[in-house]
């Protein structure tokens, strides 16, 4: 399982307007990189990248510049999420035959850049299905609305009005 360690070059997101825009803070020193599945550390409140932790709640996807966590920070830092539900054109994926029998196969995240069609059996989250097999490496995936930011609020800390510059 590999983590993301810079911002996604192939993350390309056609969000729909039935999405939803979260930024929750980050958790001290977590790096949330440009397309990365981010997910609620719930004994904290605070997001971070996701690592297959089941108890975590999945948040969304993050679509902004990298950005690292820092308690110390005033404002804190926040990620920029998208919920879904939103279409990855040639999201990188394993286990696909690269036939058409790809086509409406479920697909789970298993951290935050590693994506499979293999049920991980409890160390990852279903998170889409492929809606075109492009090969065996790429599909056209439908990613759902993870739907983990309306669950988290109970955990997430209440923001922080950020005062607008005058």
């Amino acid at each position: 399982m590999v983590a993301l360690s810079a911002n996604r070059k192939d993350f390309d997101v056609h969000q729909d307007d039935r999405g939803i825009r979260a930024t929750p803070e980050v958790l001290d020193a977590e790096v949330l990189y440009y397309g990365a599945l981010v997910s609620c550390d719930t004994d904290v409140g605070a997001c971070k990248p996701y690592d297959g932790t089941e108890t975590d709640k999945l948040l969304g996807w993050h679509v902004e510049e990298t950005v690292t966590g820092d308690t110390s920070a005033t404002p804190k830092p926040r990620a920029s999420l998208i919920t879904g539900p939103f279409r990855w054109p040639r999201m990188p994926v394993t286990g696909l035959a690269g036939t058409v029998a790809d086509n409406g196969k479920r697909i789970w995240a298993i951290t935050d850049a590693t994506y499979t069609t293999a049920d991980p059996g409890g160390t990852g989250a279903e998170v889409g299905y492929v809606d075109n097999y492009v090969s065996s490496s790429y599909a056209d995936v439908i990613l759902r609305n993870v739907g983990g930011y309306v669950d988290a609020l109970s955990v997430l800390p209440t923001p922080t009005p950020t005062p607008t510059p005058t």
